[in-house]
């Protein structure tokens, strides 16, 4: 049995309300947002809270990296500028709906599944050290911000329930602070 979230699930997960400020992100106005943690269950709960709280800011520094790379990989521009303009040549011979080759006769609709196919290759091949690259950078940057940032203040309101005590509810930003248990 494998698991498929719905629509509602997905918006939940990927929701704007969970990308976290550049200043909450760094700890821009905290007194000590970041600091080396000794004891190994504070940091095991520390990382835990940070991947949760901060896992779309991760995704977005990914992304980042993986852009970084391949812009300041020249051969891997040039090769993937090389596929876009043959999928533009394809598809102005295909204008008509059918591109003939000699005695053969190809639809656009196999030329794009075709290209596609060419496509996911090439992009495999070319971007092999691109990602790993991209990928690693951001893992180890993602990895020292969850084990150094200490944002144990920051709860998602979503994940806690609101308790008696409380005047109002947050309804301004999904991210309240919390203060220190003493």
């Amino acid at each position: 049995m494998s698991f498929h979230p719905s629509r509602k699930e997905q918006k939940k997960l990927f929701s704007a309300d969970k990308v976290r400020s550049f200043s909450i992100y760094f700890g821009i106005g905290d007194q000590r947002p970041y600091f080396v943690e000794t004891n190994g269950p504070l940091i095991g709960a520390r990382i835990k809270h940070n991947m949760s709280f901060f896992y779309l800011n991760y995704l977005a520094q990914s992304g980042f990296f993986f852009a970084l790379s391949i812009l300041f990989s020249p051969g891997s521009l040039l090769e993937i500028g090389i596929l876009a303009l043959v999928w533009i040549v394809l598809m102005r011979l295909t204008v008509d709906g059918v591109l003939n080759l000699g005695c053969f006769t190809v639809t656009r609709k196999v030329v794009s599944v075709g290209m596609t196919a060419l496509s996911a290759i090439v992009l495999l091949y070319v971007l092999a050290n691109v990602f790993w690259w991209a990928l690693s950078t951001s893992i180890f940057f993602m990895m020292v911000h969850a084990v150094l940032r200490d944002a144990s203040k920051y709860k998602d309101t979503s994940d806690t329930e609101q308790t008696s005590e409380s005047t109002a509810p947050a309804a301004e930003s999904p991210v309240v602070m919390m203060e220190p248990k003493v």
